[in-house]
Order: structure tokens, then C-alpha cells, then sequence
């Protein structure tokens, strides 16, 4: 057997229920375009055991083979339920492994690793540690022959038909429904990753107790107790059908190198592990290829580092035979330094404001910004800059609009934001001529006092206590003065009229003018 290679093992049943093989291996409850169709994967019956049993006929399920480091994986070729959270696979050993016996050969049965993070960029760059299972073989970043490669298409953010039909995911059936994988967030301890839908690469996140029909469980058999390798004379021992004793002697050697894992903590420290070598009295330990350490134990913290840097690690066993070759891992420290942003511009109709903007990171990047009127969020917007309009707003009331940027590490800034009032935009309705009779009726000028007032609550003052005309009735100076004076309180940058004496004339171009003035508030 070898990688790549197609092995039907097992029948899998949720409680005495035997599940098939799904046909239509995505979400159950929304096509992934036009034409194909929903999934047909099971839904998990929440509470209900889980066992793969000895294959059954017409019930086998499918797994792909790996070898990798020595050992043998085998990894389902799909998702086989969905709807079944973390937890609900961990409660029953799942996550981690438990061992299990399918037609006498025994395994242990858990999922994949995937990265505790995504890498520098996004979630379809990859995860980190890049030594995950996920991305080592079904991406197949390790290079292992025999197994598929993903293409372009099946790595970029689109999800179309190129991506369901295409050789690597008729393979490996990650296409429009995520796998759980083992590690946990390390942003949030009570969250878990999983990995692909929209990209053999895609990494993310979610509540380790979530429920959903995007997310699912596809099992992995490591292989245990797998039949002996010889060679050279002892090749071929013949048929034995009673067991037999047989004696090597193993010359004295320095250890093997150990495996290892990084993981980012915070801006300035990271932890490496790594598992106990059989043999070994102790372990270097090395950063960007200078020695920092030897130890005995199976972890070293590197602290004092840079935020947001990537660092060469490696570890080295030893014994009194010599050491082993120096195995390295490369992480970066994580991003926890707020990004900036600014307000850089802003314009403003009577029933839209207009904000323009900018963001800056020193670390991973402007991702994008959140938006908000009055302290509600609005939309979200990606990209380093950009311009929103608030649209449907009240004319002449005052808005609070503001942002936040949010960059590549999920860390959110401090917001920005400005008071603005949308422009008055008055007009009478009947124009007022300089040089010629005009008539101005008690309705209109009554609605141009309601019209001061409610710019004055939108600017926070206290409505004016007008005297109102009346329709026949006179109209006096002190009448116009209580409007220049509400209109003056508000500060607007085309000043009002002055006030007008009992007897003066009133001409058009003071109306126009107290017209003008609140219209430029």
C-alpha cells in the first residue's frame, strides 16, 4: 500500500444506527451553487455513541492512506457527520484518540491536527504551526508523493464548481463543509479550529460547543501494532504459525531528533514542545541557530522576544553517544498592538453624511474597519481607506458617526468619531425678491421656527420659546429678533441679520438671509 492509495475499512454507526458514506459530501442545508444541490452528510444525534465497527458491505467507508515519519495514517476521504460540535467528539475520546479494533487490526481513532492560528496573512494562508497534519498532507505542503496537490483554484477565496469537481477535492472532499481539527484557538481558550469550505488551505475558528451544518467530523485511523520491517538476511523468515523468539543487538548511537511544535503566546514569548526521545539524556535548545538552553524536560518558553516577529527554534538531543540533528520550526510572536484609525474627511447633505477615512498598523496589516451612527454598528468595510455615506438620515438633526479599524490579528482600535448635523436645507415657499413687494403667510414663518428648533435639539440645545404669528394677525420686530437670536446661539457660519427696532422696514434680502444662515449650520 502506499500514499494516495483508496482503503474501504469499517461501517460507521451512531448508536445501533449504521450511517453511509455520504454521495453529496457538503452542508445539508444550502447548495453550494446553482445546479449543485444540498449535501446528504448525517446529522449527528446529539448524545448518540459513535463506533466504526467491522466493515460491512454496501456501509464500508472510504479512507485515504498516509505515510509520513515512519508511520501510517488513515484519513477519511470526507465528512461523514455534521451538525456535532467539538465537545460533543472530545466527550467520547475522539478528538485525541481512543483505541478501536476493526477486522482485528487495531487503530487509534481521532481527527487531525490544523494550527491553533491562522498564518501572517489570513485564514486562507494556512495554520500555524506549519507542521500541522492538515496542512502537511491534505494540502500537502510535505511534499509527499503520490498525494494530490492543490491548485490555484482550490486556494483562492471563490467557491464555484471549479472547486467541487476539481481532482484534489474529489480526494479530499473539503469543499463547502468544514473538518474539525484538534487545536485550540490561542486567542480564546474556549474556542477550537477547523479547516477548509472555501479553500483546501482555509483555517478558522468557533465555539468549541457549536452546533452547525457547516461543521463536521471526519475521523483518522492511525495504524498501531503494524507488521515488522526486516531486511537484508533476515528478510524472509518463512511462514510462521507459532511465534518465535528472535534476539538483535543494536550498536551504541546518539538519539533520533525529536518532533516539534511551536506556539505563539503573546508579543513577546512563544512555547516549543517536542516528544521525549527514547535515549536521549537531554535536549539543546536553540533560537535563530544560537544556543539558549539545555534542559531536560519536553518544553522551553522563549520570552523577551520582538512582537510580531518570526524566530528560527529548534531542539537537539543528546546522549553520551552524540547528538541528533538539530530539528527546527519557524513561528512568529503574535500581533497584540491596536491599529489607528482617522477620520480624514467629511461632507454632508440634508439627509446623508459623508465620512472619509484611513487606518495604519505597524504589525500584521489593516484588515478593515467597523462602522457606526450613533454608537450602533452600521456595516463593515475592507481595505486600508475608504469613504462611507450614511444614507436616510433626518434633515437638520445631530448624528454621532464613528469607526474602528481591526487589523490582520483580529486586535481592534480605539474609536474616532465626530458629532455632525445634517444641513437644515429650508426654503420658503414663495421666494423673496430684493426690490419688489413680497408676502410671507403666519404658515410659513411658523414652520421656519420649527425648523430653527429642531436644528437647536439636534445640537443639543433646548427648543426657543417663540411667539408664533397668527394668520391676520401683526407681525413685529421682536417676532424676527427671536429668530436671529435662536439661529445666532447655534454658531453657524453664515451669520444672521442683525436685529430689527419697532418701525424699521423688514426687507427680502433678511429673510433670505435668516434662510441662509440656518441652512449653513
Amino acid at each position: 500500500m502506499a500514499n494516495g492509495d483508496v482503503i474501504k475499512l469499517g461501517t460507521l454507526y451512531m448508536g445501533d444506527t449504521r450511517i453511509p458514506r455520504p454521495t453529496k459530501p457538503w452542508r445539508n442545508d444550502s447548495k453550494p451553487y446553482t445546479g449543485a444541490g444540498v449535501g446528504n452528510i448525517q446529522d449527528y444525534s446529539v448524545g448518540a455513541t459513535l463506533e466504526i465497527r467491522n466493515t460491512e458491505t454496501n456501509y464500508e467507508m472510504q479512507w485515504i492512506e498516509v505515510n509520513d515519519g515512519g508511520k501510517k495514517y488513515l484519513i477519511c476521504d470526507r465528512v461523514m457527520l455534521v451538525n456535532i460540535s467539538w465537545d460533543d467528539l472530545n466527550a467520547q475520546g475522539l478528538i485525541f484518540g481512543k483505541n478501536v479494533t476493526i477486522d482485528g487490526q487495531q487503530y487509534k481513532l481521532r481527527v487531525l491536527t490544523g494550527g491553533s492560528n491562522y498564518r501572517s496573512i489570513n485564514g486562507y494562508s494556512g495554520g500555524t504551526p506549519t507542521t500541522n497534519e492538515w496542512d502537511r498532507w491534505i494540502v500537502n505542503e510535505a511534499g509527499l508523493s503520490d498525494l494530490p496537490t492543490p491548485t490555484a483554484s482550490d486556494l483562492d477565496t471563490i467557491r464555484n464548481s471549479d472547486d467541487l469537481n476539481s481532482p484534489h477535492n474529489q480526494k479530499w472532499n473539503w469543499y463547502y463543509v468544514f473538518s474539525w481539527v484538534q487545536d485550540t484557538y490561542t486567542k480564546n481558550s474556549d474556542s477550537r479550529a477547523f479547516r477548509g469550505y472555501s479553500s483546501a488551505r482555509a483555517w478558522s475558528w468557533s465555539y468549541k460547543g457549536s452546533y452547525s451544518a457547516h461543521l463536521g467530523w471526519r475521523p483518522v485511523l492511525e495504524v498501531l501494532n503494524s507488521a515488522p520491517v526486516t531486511s537484508g538476511s533476515d528478510s524472509n523468515l518463512g511462514n510462521k504459525s507459532t511465534p518465535f523468539i528472535y534476539t538483535t543487538t543494536q550498536s551504541a548511537q546518539p538519539p533520533s531528533a525529536p518532533s516539534i511544535n511551536a506556539i505563539p503566546i503573546s508579543k513577546s514569548k512563544i512555547d516549543l514542545y517536542w516528544n521525549s526521545v527514547s535515549g536521549a539524556t537531554g535536549y539543546h535548545v536553540y533560537l535563530n541557530n544560537v544556543y539558549q538552553a539545555t534542559i531536560t524536560g519536553t518544553s522551553y518558553s522563549f520570552t523577551g522576544l520582538s512582537e510580531y516577529t518570526s524566530y528560527s527554534l529548534g531542539v537537539q538531543a543528546y546522549n553520551g553517544n552524540g547528538s541528533s540533528p538539530i530539528t527546527v520550526v519557524n513561528s512568529r510572536t503574535l500581533d497584540e498592538t491596536p491599529p489607528s484609525v482617522s477620520i480624514t474627511g467629511i461632507s454632508k447633505t440634508n439627509n446623508s453624511i459623508t465620512m472619509s477615512f484611513s487606518g495604519s498598523d505597524a504589525h500584521s496589516g489593516i484588515s478593515g474597519f467597523y462602522i457606526y451612527l450613533d454608537n450602533s454598528h452600521v456595516t463593515t468595510i475592507y481595505g486600508t481607506s475608504g469613504a462611507y455615506t450614511y444614507t436616510g438620515l433626518q434633515q437638520g438633526r445631530l448624528y454621532k458617526v464613528s469607526i474602528k479599524a481591526f487589523d490582520n490579528s483580529g486586535n481592534v482600535s480605539a474609536e474616532d468619531y465626530r458629532n455632525i448635523q445634517t444641513s437644515a436645507n429650508f426654503e420658503w415657499d414663495t421666494p423673496k425678491t430684493s426690490g419688489g413687494n413680497f408676502n410671507i403667510t403666519a404658515t410659513e414663518w411658523n414652520r421656519f421656527l420649527n425648523a430653527i428648533n429642531s436644528a437647536r435639539v439636534g445640537k443639543g440645545l433646548t427648543a426657543y420659546n417663540f411667539t408664533y404669528a397668527s394668520k391676520g394677525g401683526d407681525f413685529y420686530a421682536y417676532m424676527f429678533n427671536q429668530a436671529v437670536q435662536a439661529i445666532s446661539a447655534m454658531n453657524p457660519s453664515i451669520s444672521p441679520p442683525s436685529t430689527r427696532s419697532s418701525g424699521d422696514e423688514i426687507y427680502a434680502s433678511y429673510f433670505n438671509r435668516l434662510r441662509d444662515s440656518l441652512n449653513s449650520i
